[in-house]
């Protein structure tokens, strides 16, 4: 755990403030004077009492609290919320929160490139560092393994109560769960927690080769970037000593034998740089300067001084290379360049025609600029919590955009979209955002943009000269036009959308009629094969072969009559639910039976149906073939089938439970899971399966949904079949 945030007992962190000042989104408070480790205190929005308000607040009034984490901008200004101003409500003060417990949670941010925060269901937050996550290997980015809304599961590895940190470990995690898993297949009785090792799980990073005897002094004040890289640096084989200023510099160099400085840009001054560069010189020390800052004043520092530079997010693999030659190669310096069409090229992926709306978006930005003396502006659209997708964008380099588009849900952008209330500013105080500003950009205006009554885009102007109301008004000016964007966009996605099925459907009227056609005389043609074989053993097998096969025909024969089931939603022929999904599971496990366990919980009683098997059939046959198939590579791949009455639900009283112990699904998957035309499965994969599934539930008034996903450990699909409880039969 970090020695640079500040330590705090538990108990002391329950305190009662005094509000100075309240707006809507936060309220300041000042700490009694007899508090010595901070003097003020802010309490955000999301931490106020249950059911206030802020304009339930007055000023000097006393509210209970309790202290969180140190402010980054100021070491005297705490966080604070006032939902955990009791003992019997705070987590941190009950069992909830135990080293080695499993906990639940989602990921909300990432720290720069070396973890995510993660926030636990029952609010409090922890830090979950990138070799703890499953298939982080060297090279791999925190975005490629982990996405901001993912539902993970994972082990408290260790607590820090003084500092309120949490370090979390999926990697342990899913090795306990292979254990468990194995000893079940081996039909053996599972140990209990003593059975396993409380060590940390180890790292599949391997350890890079870096000089001997490597001790490496970083210099930053934020906590949170500093902890990781240091973990990551350890694990490289480094010796690591972290300080949060440069005051005591010279007394670390004496007592270590220091080899490498990393220095935040931020914390040095000309005396600070002159005592490090004689320092530095006398020892030959190598030292970068890392910043967030922008890259050409940085870059012109460093090179004042000999030394190197690194942006953050740091790339470790230019980390790496620097400790074993003691510089950094020029790329690493100098920003990439690129051409006009690179730089006005979207990066939204879409298609042709899409990209075409998004192009005209660009060029009515660049002449929104023209028009108001604007250096550069971007458009960017919320597609989910703590995610940002760039819709359009002028006078900015795209390898800056893409390398910062992570970091916008901790913006003004974000901000701009909660509140719905523009935002301007110095261009220097506008974190992330300042990197992808211009160089000779003073001023930064944010503003929101709603559709349909839905605010879920945003838009940032930056300027030499401040916004005066006139160029804010001519700006606005423009509003009219981005709307006929979004909606010609919205139009475009829509008309390709039907066309698509208009196709589709075409296609199918004529699969239909030749399938019929086809498979009409092969029936027939069997039943006389099998009479002419007759009843002697030696033809029991071919007969056994001939009725499989007469019976999958029978099967393509009817779903060819699918479309006329669909619509004859009541049928006088009553099936069994038990016997239907018996049916399709058995033909899933004559082909997988190696590979994967089946379990099948059937429903209570023999429940029987008045609808067309088709309904049922096809969207659970596609359900489980979507779990086989993601379940390929994995040992000890499981598939559970439950079948369950609800009589609490009257609308939808019968649920299909499609429950597997997969890789679960990202964020990102979950908000296109049922959309049509996208598939996890590559060229194998036609991304209509579960869009037409849930269409034919939906069909009959039921329903198709994802009940539950969690990385690394499975997801569970519900079919929920919309009878009458009058129209479900039940035979003993």
């Amino acid at each position: 755990m970090s020695d640079n945030k500040n330590p705090i007992p538990l108990e002391k962190r329950l305190i009662t403030g005094e509000i100075t000042s309240i707006s809507p989104s936060v309220i300041h408070l000042s700490l009694p004077v007899d508090f010595p480790y901070a003097k003020h205190a802010r309490l955000a929005k999301d931490n106020f009492p249950p059911n206030r308000d802020y304009h339930d607040f007055h000023l000097h009034e006393k509210v209970p609290l309790f202290i969180l984490q140190a402010t980054h901008q100021d070491r005297d200004l705490f966080h604070a919320t006032a939902k955990w101003a009791e003992r019997n409500t705070n987590p941190w003060f009950t069992e909830e929160i135990v080293k080695g417990k499993t906990v639940r949670g989602t990921a909300t941010d990432y720290v720069e490139d070396f973890g995510v925060i993660i926030s636990l269901d029952n609010g409090v937050e922890g830090f979950l560092h990138i070799s703890a996550i499953p298939g982080s290997t060297w090279g791999k980015k925190i975005t490629d393994l982990i996405h901001i809304g993912d539902n993970i599961l994972a082990l408290i590895e260790d607590i820090n109560r003084d500092t309120l940190e949490i370090k979390l470990n999926i990697k342990k995690l899913v090795e306990k769960k292979k254990q468990e898993e194995q000893w079940f297949y081996e039909h053996e009785p599972f140990p209990g927690e003593e059975g396993f090792s409380d060590e940390p799980a180890t790292s599949e990073l391997p350890k890079a080769i870096v000089p001997a005897n490597t001790h490496i002094l970083l210099i930053d004040n934020d906590p949170f970037f500093s902890d990781a890289l240091a973990d990551w640096l350890r694990i490289l084989g480094c010796e690591v000593t972290t300080s949060t200023n440069c005051e005591g510099i010279k007394t670390h160099l004496k007592q270590n034998k220091i080899t490498h400085i990393l220095l935040d840009y931020r914390l040095d001054t000309p005396q600070q740089s002159r005592c490090i560069r004689e320092l530095c010189k006398k020892e030959t020390i190598p030292v970068v300067f890392i910043s967030g800052d922008k890259e050409v004043e940085v870059c012109h520092e460093a090179k004042k001084y000999h030394w190197d530079y690194l942006p953050k997010p740091v790339n470790m693999e230019i980390l790496q290379d620097w400790l074993c030659k003691g510089y950094l190669p020029e790329p690493a310096i100098k920003p990439k360049k690129q051409n006009m069409r690179q730089k006005n090229q979207s990066l939204w992926q879409a298609s042709y025609q899409e990209r075409v709306i998004t192009q005209e978006g660009s060029e009515l930005l660049a002449e929104i600029c023209q028009q108001t003396a604007c250096c550069a502006a971007l458009w960017v659209k919320r597609e989910r919590i703590g995610v940002f997708s760039i819709r359009a964008y002028h006078g900015m380099e795209k390898s800056v955009l893409e390398d910062t588009q992570i970091f916008f849900a901790n913006t003004w952008l974000n901000d701009a979209i909660e509140s719905g209330e523009d935002i301007t500013s110095m261009v220097d105080r506008s974190g992330v955002l300042c990197r992808i500003a211009p160089q000779d950009s003073q001023y930064i205006w944010v503003f929101s943009l709603t559709f349909d009554g839905i605010t879920d885009r945003a838009l940032a102007f930056f300027r030499k000269t401040p916004f005066d109301g006139a160029c804010k008004e001519q700006i606005k000016q423009y509003r009219p036009r981005m709307v006929d964007l979004i909606r010609l966009l919205i139009l475009t996605q829509h008309l390709a959308e039907s066309e698509t099925f208009a196709s589709l459907g075409r296609v199918n009227s004529g699969l239909l009629h030749e399938i019929k056609g086809a498979t009409a005389p092969l029936l027939p043609l069997l039943d006389t094969m099998k009479h002419t074989l007759g009843d002697e053993p030696e033809t029991m097998a071919c007969r056994e072969q001939l009725y499989r096969l007469s019976r999958y025909i029978k099967k393509i024969h009817q779903l060819a009559h699918t479309n006329l089931e669909l619509i004859q939603k009541e049928q006088r022929e009553k099936i069994s639910i038990n016997t239907l999904i018996q049916r399709i599971v058995h033909l899933f496990q004559t082909t997988h039976n190696d590979s994967i366990r089946w379990e099948l919980v059937p429903a209570p009683s023999n429940l029987t149906l008045t609808l067309p098997p088709a309904v049922i059939e096809q969207p659970l046959i596609n359900l489980l073939d979507n779990a086989v198939y993601h379940l390929q590579g994995k040992e000890n791949g499981k598939i559970i089938i439950t079948v369950e009455s609800h009589n609490e639900t009257p609308e939808t009283p019968l649920w299909v439970l499609i429950e597997d112990n997969g890789q679960g699904l990202t964020a990102e998957q979950r908000t296109q899971l049922f959309s049509p035309r996208i598939t996890s499965k590559g060229q194998k994969g036609t991304g209509m399966g579960l869009y037409i599934s849930r269409n034919i539930l939906r069909s009959i008034d039921g329903e198709l949904e994802l009940k539950d996903t969690i990385r690394w450990f499975g997801s569970t699909f519900c079919m929920r079949l919309p009878m009458r409880l009058a129209d479900m039969k039940t035979e003993r």
